[in-house]
């Protein structure tokens, strides 16, 4: 009788352990199967820059898509800004098509910086079309503030660009090209692998990168070479042909984003030139 116990207790010991078993090996299973995270993907982006002497940007990009509902953003914080600065208020004519078919898209309820496109079955990427217009006034900070003149512009690239959830910034890749006005100069720490005329292509960066390498340009844009190794440079802005001593002691540094870090290819120092007497 006792033995009978004996034999059935250490059975149901016995049967309890194969069923703990049996459930690590199907879950352990289950995560074995598990597919890896979806490369970042990488984002084209083309500016058209040509009517910045009117303070209008134009851009299209191209962003990886699966049939869904893609979500995007536009910049909302900016590095150096401390707050939710991403002028969204300046983002005119948003469009999203595919195959030449326009897409559905809502702006999020909850956050004016988010859009939603729904995307159909078969399709692959989504194109999407938008203009920035640069306020006129000085009213504004940072990237939100003014950037564009008859003469010259300075591009912050996040007024201009989407970039798709689930990934980081610095996952997030963009090769972008810009097309200036004819005759206008330009300067940049973002490393360049062609230009035609006036327009330029780029070597392909993390968002993080292309974020933190704004672009000046202008029709009497100066680069001045401080140092071979690493590489320096003052890029000067003027709003007049002749640049005088008096004007570059009044000029107003409007960055100085590249501090010597290894990820870029020159410290830039940018500066704009304004009108004063002696």
């Amino acid at each position: 009788m006792k033995m009978d116990l004996i034999k059935r207790t250490v059975f149901t010991l016995l049967f309890a352990n194969f069923l703990i078993f049996s459930a690590n090996a199907q879950t352990n299973s289950k995560k074995s199967v598990t597919p890896p995270a979806k490369p970042a993907p990488t984002v084209t982006l083309a500016v058209d820059a040509t009517e910045a002497p009117r303070k209008i940007f134009h851009a299209k990009l191209t962003i990886p898509a699966s049939p869904g509902t893609l979500t995007v953003y536009y910049p909302k914080w900016m590095p150096g800004e401390h707050g939710p600065t991403g002028p969204v208020q300046d983002l005119a004519g948003l469009k999203f098509t595919s195959n030449g078919q326009t897409l559905t898209w809502r702006r999020d309820l909850e956050d004016g910086w988010t859009f939603h496109v729904e995307v159909p079955a078969g399709v692959t990427s989504v194109e999407a079309s938008l203009d920035f217009i640069s306020p006129a006034g000085g009213e504004a900070m940072y990237t939100s503030g003014a950037s564009a003149t008859d003469k010259l512009t300075v591009l912050a690239w996040n007024t201009v660009l989407l970039y798709p959830a689930g990934w980081t910034s610095d996952e997030v890749q963009f090769e972008a090209s810009l097309k200036l006005p004819d005759g206008w100069k330009f300067a940049t720490p973002l490393p360049v692998t062609s230009q035609s005329g006036s327009e330029v292509k780029f070597q392909r960066v993390s968002l993080t990168t292309l974020v933190d390498s704004p672009v000046s340009s202008g029709q009497y844009l100066r680069v001045v070479e401080l140092a071979p190794n690493p590489p320096e440079e003052l890029d000067i802005v003027p709003t007049v042909r002749q640049l005088s001593m008096c004007r570059l002691r009044c000029s107003i540094p409007i960055g100085n984003w590249l501090i010597r870090r290894r990820n870029y290819s020159v410290h830039s120092i940018f500066v704009i030139t304004t009108s004063c007497t002696p």
